[in-house]
């Protein structure tokens, strides 16, 4: 009898050894709120300590926007939409059209300015509505902007999902190749960005040769066998590759009678690829947007990509640099 009597005693020690434990954790968390390491609170500390462990042992978290393709490497899932989080930083929702491209207002039956690029051009980080692409968009009812950009990116995606559109759409006014210096480094073989994208999502990068004097596509690259470490020599081919990839990019617009336009987009990282590519286009098809905007003073929070505020500023400057080019 005496073993039945002590169960419901365990019972009540046990739920209020646990009502404790709630109202110490509790505890805890108010009180890191006002405890600060630095300038952060202990439980910001802890928090992003535990999320970015997360991403080194596991990959980036999965926003379901992307799948694998046997030319590109990676592509958006059309009709697809994803959230994106990062705490501190921001919370998203992206939405890709039934074209496979990022989202905006106004018909593909319209005249096309089609932006070709990486996850500065896509608006990582930003809504629909405020990456710079939309904001354009919303300027120009009368032409569809296409915003093809893909997150990680390079000149080689750039170039394919050139192609790629100029033979799905008719009516293109313009293309525009926004680009960031860290695309010289996408662009061939190096292995600290083979083996990053590979084990953040199993992603493969595009490979491109020079042979006889001619850019060859060599398919997707696999980085236990191709991968290539930091060297002098390495970033001479980079710089020949990316070079021959927008020669290719103008060349073909040229052909075609459609303005091929440059633009370098706040970064982070110090001239190199843009002291490459400004001689390839005339002056007047190149715009340098680092010398009007400071990525820091636009950058999201435990991420760097501009924030909306930023994509505002691109906006402004690039309205008046197309529409010298579109003629209206």
């Amino acid at each position: 009898m005496r073993k039945w009597k002590a169960i419901p005693n365990l019972k009540l020690k046990l739920a209020a050894l646990m009502l404790a434990g709630s109202v110490a954790v509790a505890f805890l968390w108010v009180a890191g709120h006002f405890i600060h390491i630095g300038n952060e609170s202990l439980n910001r500390k802890l928090y992003l300590k535990a999320y970015f462990t997360r991403i080194r042992w596991f990959g980036n978290p999965k926003i379901g926007i992307t799948m694998s393709d046997s030319l590109l490497g990676w592509r958006h899932i059309p009709g697809s939409v994803g959230r994106h989080w990062v705490p501190y930083s921001f919370d998203v929702r992206y939405h890709i059209d039934d074209q496979g491209n990022r989202s905006t207002k106004a018909s593909y039956d319209l005249p096309k300015i089609l932006f070709v690029g990486c996850s500065y051009t896509f608006g990582h980080g930003v809504e629909d509505d405020s990456n710079y692409v939309a904001m354009l968009q919303a300027q120009w009812p009368g032409y569809k902007l296409v915003n093809t950009a893909v997150n990680a990116y390079g000149t080689g995606q750039a170039y394919l999902t050139l192609l790629q559109s100029l033979s799905r759409y008719k009516d293109i006014r313009l293309v525009v190749y926004p680009f960031i210096n860290q695309h010289a480094h996408r662009n061939y073989l190096r292995k600290e960005w083979l083996e990053k994208i590979w084990e953040s999502n199993r992603r493969q990068n595009v490979h491109f040769e020079i042979d006889n004097g001619n850019l060859v596509y060599k398919g997707l690259s696999e980085p236990a066998r191709d991968a290539i470490t930091d060297t002098i020599i390495l970033e001479k081919k980079e710089a020949e590759i990316s070079t021959a990839l927008v020669e290719a990019m103008r060349d073909t617009c040229a052909a075609l009678g459609i303005p091929f336009l440059l633009v370098h987009l706040p970064d982070w990282r110090p001239a190199a690829l843009d002291t490459i590519l400004k001689p390839l286009v005339d002056t007047s098809h190149y715009l340098d947007l680092k010398k009007y905007i400071d990525i820091k003073s636009i950058a999201l929070p435990m991420d760097g990509h501009p924030n909306a505020t930023g994509h505002r500023l691109m906006a402004a400057q690039l309205f008046p640099f197309l529409k010298k080019h579109l003629g209206k």
